[in-house]
C-alpha cells in the first residue's frame, strides 16, 4: 500500500507502531528496575530480586528485539499498526484480567505492581506473537492474490494473443483429437474441433495431399507424427479440402508437450495458398515461355539458313557484276544472319536447361575443364592465352551443362583480356557442403554497377563490333548453376580483371527447377 494513499492517522500508526512496541519494552525495563529497587529496600533475598529482574527484563528484551527485527523483516509497513494493535491488545486484556482479580474479594494479590507488571508483560508478548503471525499470514495471502491475479492477467493475455494470432494454432490431446482451435484455424479448415475427429476421420474429411498430388496417409500426417512418435515437425505445404470444396495449402509446425504427465501436442498452421497458387501460375507461365522460345528458335533456324544460303549464292553467281559496296552489303547481311543464328542457338540452349532429366551424376571437374580447353585450343593458341588450373574436385551435377559453364567463362576471360595476352586461373575451395569454383582473369574488368546486369538475357556491355558474343552466355551460366542448387556472382575492378564464382554441391541433391514451388 502506498503511503500517499493512507489517512493521517494510518500514516502515524504505520510510522510509530513499531516504535511504540520498542517503547513498551523500555517501559518494562523501567518497571523491572523499580521492582528490584523495592525488593532491595524490603530486604528481600538476592535470589528473589534477581528473579523479579529476569521476569521483567525477559519480556522487555523480547519487545525491544521484536521491534528491531520487525523493521528489518520482509513484512510491509502497512502491517505494523496491526502488530502494534495486537501487542497493546494483549497488554490491555491481561491488565483487565488482573483488575478483575483485584476486585474479587476471594482473590489476593501479593504485590500489585509486580502482578500487574508481569501480567501485562506476558500479554504484550503474546499479542506481539499473534500480531506477527497474523501479519505474515495476511502478507502471504496478499502475495498469493497478487500472483493469482498476475496469472489470470497473463492467461487472459495469452488467450487473446492466441485467438487473434494471424496463424492457426491448435492443441491435441493424447489420443490425437483436437481439443482447442483458435479462430484463425477454424476459418482455415472451415470446421470446429468437434467436427474434425481422429486421424482416420480427418483424412476422409480433408483429403490431404502433397504439392505433387500425392495423398497423405493418416500415419504421415503431422498430428500423428507429433502425438504418436513424439516428433517435432515442420511440414508442408499440405493441401486440405474445405467444406466448400476449395483447397487450402498450409505449412504446419508442431511439437509434443507434457501436461501433468499427459501427452499433448501443439501445432501451428500458416496459410500459403496464395503463394502456392502464384508459384504454380509462375511455373506454368515459365513453361509456356520456354516452349514458345524453343519453338520460335527452332522455327527461325530454317529461314535464317535460307537467307544466308541465297545471299552467298547471289554473291558467288553475280560476283563479276557486283561492285565493292554491293559485296560489302552482302557481307553485312551474311554476318547479321550468322550472328542471329548464334543467338538462336544460344536461346535454344537456354530454353533446354530444365528439359534435361536424369542427367545428374558424379562429375570430375578436372576432366570437364580438360575437355573445354581442348574445345578452345585454337582460340587459346591464337590469343597466346595462359590458363592455370588448380586441382578441381569431384561434384554432383550435369557434366555437359557444367562444361557449358566453364566454356562460357573461359571464352569471356579470353575475349575481354584487353591488349595483353589472356592470363586466367581456375581454382576451387570447399565451403561446408558445396564447392566454390573461381575463374579469375586479368582483363579489362567490369564496372561495379554493371556486375548484376551481365547475367541478364541479351545484355551486352560492349557493341558487337568491339567484342563478339550473343549476350546469353552468362545468363545461361546462371540458369545452369541455379539448376544445380548453386549461385553465381562476379567481383571485378575495372582495368584489373574479373573473378566469376559459382557453387556446386558436394553431395547428391536433386536438380532444382526454376519456378518450382517452394516447400517449408
Amino acid at each position: 500500500m502506498a503511503t500517499d494513499d493512507m489517512s493521517p492517522w494510518r500514516r502515524f500508526a504505520t510510522a510509530n507502531g513499531i516504535r511504540s512496541i520498542s517503547a513498551l519494552g523500555g517501559l518494562f525495563v523501567l518497571v523491572g528496575a523499580v521492582q528490584v529497587s523495592e525488593d532491595v529496600l524490603a530486604d528481600s533475598s538476592v535470589r528473589e530480586a534477581l528473579a523479579d529482574f529476569v521476569l521483567f527484563a525477559g519480556p522487555a528484551v523480547v519487545l525491544l528485539y521484536g521491534g528491531y527485527r520487525i523493521r528489518r523483516s520482509d513484512l510491509p509497513p502497512d502491517r505494523y499498526p496491526r502488530i502494534a494493535g495486537w501487542c497493546f491488545g494483549g497488554l490491555v486484556l491481561l491488565l483487565g484480567v488482573t483488575g478483575l482479580l483485584a476486585l474479587n474479594p476471594e482473590a489476593t494479590l501479593g504485590d500489585p505492581i509486580r502482578e500487574i507488571g508481569l501480567q501485562t508483560a506476558v500479554g504484550s508478548i503474546a499479542g506481539l506473537g499473534v500480531g506477527v503471525m497474523e501479519a505474515r499470514a495476511l502478507t502471504r495471502a496478499a502475495e498469493a492474490e497478487r500472483s493469482e491475479q498476475a496469472l489470470r492477467e497473463e492467461r487472459n493475455f495469452i488467450e487473446e494473443l492466441v485467438e487473434t494470432a494471424p496463424i492457426g494454432i491448435a492443441t491435441l490431446d493424447g489420443d490425437g483429437a483436437f481439443d482447442f482451435l483458435n479462430d484463425q484455424i477454424r476459418d482455415l479448415f472451415g470446421y470446429t474441433s468437434d467436427d474434425i475427429g481422429g486421424y482416420e476421420e480427418r483424412t476422409d474429411l480433408f483429403d490431404p495431399i502433397r504439392l505433387d498430388g500425392t495423398p497423405l496417409a493418416p500415419e504421415e500426417s503431422p498430428s500423428y507424427r507429433i502425438v504418436e512418435h513424439g516428433e517435432t515437425v515442420h511440414d508442408g505445404p499440405i493441401g486440405f479440402e474445405r467444406p466448400d470444396g476449395e483447397r487450402v495449402w498450409l505449412l504446419i509446425s508442431g511439437k509434443p508437450l507434457q501436461d501433468d504427465g499427459r501427452r499433448k501436442a501443439v501445432l501451428t498452421c500458416t496459410d500459403v495458398t496464395e503463394r502456392v497458387e502464384y508459384e504454380r501460375d509462375l511455373q506454368e507461365s515459365n513453361e509456356r515461355l520456354e516452349q514458345f522460345a524453343y519453338a520460335a528458335s527452332h522455327d527461325l533456324q530454317e529461314p535464317l539458313r535460307m537467307i544466308s544460303s541465297y545471299l552467298q549464292l547471289l554473291e558467288n553467281r553475280y560476283a563479276d557484276e557486283l561492285d565493292a559496296e554491293a559485296r560489302e552489303f552482302i557481307d553485312f547481311a551474311v554476318d547479321g544472319a550468322d550472328r542471329m543464328r548464334g543467338m538462336i542457338d544460344a536461346l535454344l540452349d537456354y530454353s533446354r536447361v530444365d528439359k534435361e532429366t536424369d542427367t545428374f551424376e558424379t562429375v570430375e571437374l578436372d576432366s570437364v575443364l580438360s575437355d573445354v580447353r581442348a574445345d578452345l585450343r585454337a582460340r587459346i593458341e591464337a590469343s597466346d592465352a595462359e590458363i592455370a588450373v588448380d586441382s578441381l574436385p569431384r561434384v554432383y551435377g550435369d557434366g555437359e551443362q557444367l562444361r557449358q559453364v566453364f566454356r562460357n567463362l573461359l571464352d569471356n576471360a579470353i575475349e575481354y583480356s584487353g591488349e595483353e595476352p589472356p592470363r586466367v586461373r581456375v581454382s576451387a575451395e570447399r565451403d561446408e557442403d558445396e564447392w566454390v569454383i573461381a575463374v579469375r582473369d586479368e582483363g579489362i574488368g567490369i564496372d561495379t554497377e554493371e556486375l548484376d546486369r551481365v547475367f541478364e538475357v541479351f545484355e551486352r556491355l560492349h557493341p558487337p563490333d568491339e567484342h563478339d558474343g550473343t549476350g546469353i552466355g552468362l545468363a545461361l551460366c546462371e540458369r545452369i548453376v541455379e539448376r544445380h542448387n548453386g549461385e553465381i556472382w562476379a567481383e571485378s575492378v575495372p582495368g584489373d580483371g574479373s573473378t566469376f564464382y559459382f557453387t556446386v554441391p558436394v553431395e547428391e541433391r536433386p536438380p532444382n527447377s526454376v519456378g518450382e514451388p517452394l516447400t517449408a
